[in-house]
């Protein structure tokens, strides 16, 4: 029996994926898991970001974290004045893109340099870490870190651990949106209980949102799931044990593909 293969990306980043894996013949229902929402800045983060010359290092997590972190510092300082050296890091390509396309638009010059890992695969904490500019904080130094609530934890807490003054900045949050509630209860009505079904989880966010949805059905077991990162599959081996997981490297569709065939 065909599987259906559920696409819990947030929509703008979901269309590629779905569109080439209906055109390799997978049937995919469409589940954002997780939207994003702009968060308030606290009185102490507002001071974060205001003294933000006094910084070595900011980092940059997702061009959401580019997008109202250059609005907000832009109502409190001169994007133009800002000292030449901070290091602006990203996690990936795509964010440091998004970066300078951004500083163009608000100031309509040309922005910073951007470091950022060049290997898709180190796009992430460890890839941070192993950046020479990171590895070269210590006792003393100053770093920023711009995400989304409960982003990056392992960056953070390693880099404390050397010393290094690291300051949250959380501008958005991650919500599970209220029409993909809808869209369970309706997709579920229509299932055949026999038929498997593949789940994408690529955050912890989205995982904890996944069983929200199905906290009152017997689904969260009975899943096959994609599970971006071995880290994230131990928290949810911990959570809850017997889960049926393969882990994949990266959210490319070719590399989705090729694991959604070993379930067919």
């Amino acid at each position: 029996m065909a599987m259906q293969f559920i696409n819990t990306r947030p929509d703008q980043r979901a269309k590629t994926l779905s569109l080439f894996l209906h055109q390799h013949g997978v049937a995919v229902i469409d589940l954002p898991l997780l939207t994003l929402v702009e968060k308030p800045l606290t009185v102490a983060e507002r001071a974060v970001l205001q003294s933000i010359d006094r910084y070595q290092v900011v980092v940059l997590v997702s061009e959401a974290a580019v997008k109202y972190g250059l609005a907000r510092l832009a109502t409190l300082v001169k994007l133009t004045e800002l000292s030449k050296k901070i290091t602006w890091v990203a996690v990936g390509d795509k964010t440091a893109n998004y970066f300078n396309q951004t500083w163009q638009q608000l100031t309509e010059l040309p922005a910073p340099t951007v470091i950022f890992p060049h290997e898709k695969r180190a796009q992430n904490n460890e890839g941070l870490l192993n950046l020479p500019v990171i590895q070269a904080l210590g006792k003393g130094d100053y770093l920023q870190v711009w995400r989304g609530i409960g982003g990056r934890e392992l960056l953070a807490d390693t880099l404390a651990a050397k010393g290094v003054q690291v300051h949250l900045l959380n501008l958005y949050q991650r919500v599970l949106p209220s029409a993909t509630t809808q869209a369970f209860a309706v997709w579920q009505q229509t299932q055949s209980h026999n038929q498997p079904i593949v789940v994408l989880i690529s955050s912890l966010t989205a995982w904890q949102n996944w069983q929200q949805l199905t906290a009152n059905t017997e689904m969260a077991a009975s899943c096959y799931y994609l599970v971006l990162q071995s880290r994230i599959a131990e928290q949810m081996l911990l959570q809850q044990a017997n889960l049926n997981i393969t882990i994949i490297p990266d959210l490319m569709p070719a590399t989705i593909l090729q694991a959604l065939t070993t379930h067919q």
